[in-house]
């Protein structure tokens, strides 16, 4: 876990990503297969593209902490279906293209160990990640 401020940067995003499973469409035609990307994704991408670069402590291995607020249930009681695992590859990759080290370098996502990921009722939509250190 980070033990200084500079070990963690923190990410907050309004709205939350689409799952893996409702992030590409199929068509077939003329004998060819094509997958294109539907518009949540496009939104999605849009939203993250514009954040700002943040710096971390250099090190050889990151954790990610990400918390996904958004209505669990639905307005008859049901538990919505949105896995948490599917939406952490919108999250962790966007997210890791916006940091880098404060020796200017990239990280890359091997460098990752360890993924906390929670879902959280709220009303507003919304994505909080933390890069962290491991140091």
């Amino acid at each position: 876990m980070p033990r200084y401020k500079n070990d963690t940067v923190t990410f907050n995003i309004e709205g939350i990503p689409p799952s893996l499973n409702h992030a590409y469409g199929i068509t077939a035609r003329y004998g060819r297969v094509r997958r294109f990307p539907l518009p949540k994704l496009k939104e999605w991408i849009d939203i993250v593209s514009v954040l700002p670069t943040q710096y971390i402590q250099d090190a050889d291995t990151y954790g990610v902490e990400v918390l996904f607020y958004f209505p669990i249930h639905t307005k008859e009681g049901k538990m919505r279906r949105k896995d948490t695992d599917n939406m952490l590859k919108y999250v962790i990759d966007p997210v890791i293209d916006k940091t880098k080290t404060y020796s200017n370098k990239e990280i890359n996502d091997c460098q990752i160990v360890e993924i906390h990921a929670y879902k959280c009722d709220a009303n507003k939509p919304r994505t909080e990640i933390s890069l962290f250190a491991m140091v």
